[in-house]
């Protein structure tokens, strides 16, 4: 994981970014909206598609931001890798950790 000089960070492939998803980091993509965040302890991550006017509102909120989404994300489990798949697939492009 590289840190930029604008606070956000780039990883260098899907597993970096997975490790630090299970490692309890919640992170957010500006560009494109994704939020992603450890769902449970067996390595289950969870993700949304949040809009501008949505992230406005969690940034003022003191808890993380999972503690106020409900439904419409979507879940990727350990067992058949989709975790690491959805990473994979989504690692490119500058996250910032909130």
């Amino acid at each position: 994981m590289k840190k930029l000089k604008n606070g956000k960070f780039k990883f260098s492939n899907g597993r970096e970014l997975l490790e630090e998803i299970l490692c309890g980091t919640d992170l957010y993509k500006s560009k494109t909206g994704q939020y992603v965040f450890l769902y449970n302890d067996n390595g289950s991550i969870a993700t949304y598609e949040l809009s501008e006017k949505k992230v406005q509102k969690l940034r003022e909120e003191e808890e993380p931001w999972s503690w106020h989404l409900g439904v419409g994300g979507y879940i990727y489990d350990k067992e058949d890798d989709a975790n690491l798949h959805w990473c994979e697939d989504n690692y490119k492009g500058e996250w910032e950790m909130v």
